[in-house]
């Protein structure tokens, strides 16, 4: 299964947009690690940089390692800005971190799920 993590306030806890002094929270890297290694494809995403247009990434790579985050890809600064996300398949940060089973539901119940594509535009473009 595909998994999306949000990094800052998810993964690492971060005052406003001090990134270099972001902290783990060692309850959620021990579920992304459990994750990883049952074979879910990670990616992780912030919107570090997004609004001030500072590339993040060198710094965020780092933290990852040092705070062995394990993750197939890295998405950085190219993450909607909001307030309030409502998905379909959003989960709480905080509501993960203090009870697996949500995640574990979410898992068996979608792995034989059909999914039909949802095709936004009726036409193509035209010039």
């Amino acid at each position: 299964m595909k998994i999306a993590i949000d990094l800052d306030n998810t993964l690492l806890k971060t005052n406003g947009r001090d990134y270099r002094n972001s902290t783990p929270i060692e309850e959620a890297i021990k579920k992304v690690n459990k994750l990883y290694s049952d074979g879910h494809h990670i990616t992780i995403f912030t919107a570090r940089g997004q609004s001030s247009r500072v590339d993040w990434t060198l710094t965020t790579k780092k933290q990852l390692e040092k705070f062995n985050i394990p993750y197939h890809d890295l998405i950085v600064g190219d993450k909607p800005s909001f307030d309030l996300l409502i998905d379909d398949k959003a989960i709480n940060a905080i509501d993960w971190i203090n009870d697996d089973s949500i995640v574990n539901n979410f898992i068996n119940d979608n792995n034989e799920k059909e999914y039909k594509i949802f095709k936004p535009f009726t036409s193509e473009e035209r010039i």
